[in-house]
């Protein structure tokens, strides 16, 4: 197998690299170690066309290739662990949606989230689950055309920031592992509270949100019940 770059990947890092160095660098020193993620560094991201990396070109991206997101996080991390964890979640929270979400959701959410005007995350671990997914405690229930979530996550990276996020809940829990189903949530949802920030040894957005009743409508359910 041949690890070496083309020319398009080479370019590719080398414009990441210069963005990284010249821009966010003197950001992630003026911040220092912050378990926020300041509005100046999502700026510089999303200026420099980093979020686009992550979605389809047809919602506002540049396609969607592995290699590229490595590259993107290798330059990343070596400058600032807030940007490459954000740029990380925006990429493990939105592509539920690139590939589950209807076209009303993916018309609705990924242009946005290309652009960075919001920022998402992916809640899945609770207290009592994380690689474990049977034994997730958080539940959605039917109520109408309409779901009431209730449960706790856990460690969520940049669970403070996001703005949405993509939540996993039983909706079938005698099915265990077979009865998860995944959402859209939104921070302002009634009923959402992060009700924890952990301080860690490195710069990190890391939160623990309750969900107590949150009430989440049909069209935020992504793919069908029990996917």
């Amino acid at each position: 197998m041949d690890f070496i770059f083309d020319e398009e990947q080479t370019a590719l890092r080398d414009e990441i690299r210069n963005l990284a160095r010249n821009e966010l660098q003197p950001l992630a020193r003026k911040h220092g170690e912050t378990n926020d993620v300041p509005q100046e560094i999502v700026e510089v991201m999303a200026k420099g066309g980093l979020f686009r990396l992550l979605f389809p070109v047809e919602y506002g991206g540049k396609g969607i290739s592995a290699v590229n997101i490595c590259i993107a996080r290798e330059e990343l991390a070596q400058v600032s662990a807030i940007a490459d964890v954000t740029f990380a979640m925006q990429s493990l929270g939105g592509y539920p949606i690139v590939i589950a979400g209807t076209e009303e959701q993916k018309t609705t959410y990924l242009p946005r989230l290309a652009r960075g005007k919001v920022l998402t995350t992916f809640a899945l671990t609770e207290p009592k689950a994380g690689s474990d997914v049977a034994n997730l405690q958080t539940t959605a229930e039917r109520e109408g055309d309409s779901y009431l979530i209730k449960g706790i996550k856990r460690f969520i990276s940049n669970g403070y920031r996001a703005d949405i996020g993509t939540l996993f809940a039983k909706t079938a829990p005698d099915k265990g592992n077979k009865g998860i189903s995944a959402f859209i949530y939104h921070r302002k949802d009634k009923g959402l509270e992060i009700v924890k920030r952990y301080k860690l040894i490195a710069p990190h957005d890391l939160a623990e949100i309750r969900f107590e009743g949150v009430k989440v409508s049909r069209e935020r359910l992504l793919g069908e019940e029990e996917q």
